[in-house]
């Protein structure tokens, strides 16, 4: 990633490897926390086969692709049986567990056990 201009407010025009131009936050590039566009993010997601793969309560069903041009989506049959997009970062990253029916479950479970108390 090349730095072209960088403005009052701190925000730096960069060019990526890939030939993207987008506006970052220089602190964020300077800390080393973005390296490139995203372009290098989706192809590790897109190279990863998660088909079968499990990822808590999901299962991954199928590869959507890729939606704005950046996020790679999947499609994941949690155990309670929906079926729903997520996406990839997620997976990988542990940032979703479930459809919500875990928090539901989990919710209902405290709740029963303060009442018995």
């Amino acid at each position: 990633m090349t730095i072209l201009a960088v403005d009052i407010e701190h925000k730096a025009l960069v060019i990526c490897r890939c030939g993207v131009e987008k506006t970052l936050d220089v602190h964020r590039i300077v800390r080393g926390r973005v390296k490139s566009c995203g372009c290098q993010q989706a192809k590790l997601l897109e190279s990863n086969n998660l088909l079968g793969q499990r990822f808590n309560s999901w299962i991954v069903k199928s590869y959507i692709g890729r939606i704005n041009g950046q996020s790679t989506y999947w499609l994941c049959q949690c155990d309670c049986g929906t079926e729903k997009p997520v996406k990839g970062f997620f997976l990988l990253n542990d940032k979703s567990k479930s459809c919500g029916c875990q928090f539901e479950k989990n919710f209902k479970e405290s709740r029963q056990k303060r009442l018995d108390r």
